[in-house]
């Protein structure tokens, strides 16, 4: 139920963070001559994004496969910049919306919605190494 995300309410009452928005990355990670992560951090970051809807459980397979962290680097890192790229490009109160109505049935069991993941999949080509 994602309850070690409860204290990040605190950070988004602060200022510091959205309910929505791309996750912050761990700085090894982050390459900030890149363009596209410059983008991506320019955005407000947040505790929950289509990101992390999309290929959580993928991201925690390949992770759990590959313990020395390069299936992370080479595989997971460049989709979930794509996606948090997309994100930050069509950011809109409709598109914020779709990801709180995916999160929310995310969140009971047996409500899913593909609704985002199909937009996701049909605008980034790197996210559809993600099993649907």
């Amino acid at each position: 139920y994602y309850l070690d995300e409860l204290p990040q309410l605190y950070n988004v009452i602060r200022g510091e963070m959205c309910l929505l928005g791309p996750r912050p990355e761990a700085p090894e990670f982050v390459d900030l001559d890149d363009p596209l992560w410059q983008e991506v951090l320019a955005a407000p970051p947040g505790i929950a994004g289509p990101t992390q809807l999309i290929i959580n459980d993928w991201e925690r397979h390949r992770i759990t496969e590959d313990p020395s962290g390069e299936a992370y680097l080479h595989e997971v890192l460049p989709v979930k910049l794509a996606i948090d790229g997309w994100y930050v490009r069509r950011s809109s109160p409709r598109l914020d919306a779709l990801v709180a109505v995916t999160l929310a049935r995310r969140l009971l069991p047996g409500t899913e919605s593909y609704t985002l993941k199909k937009r996701v999949h049909a605008a980034v080509p790197q996210s559809n190494q993600v099993p649907a």
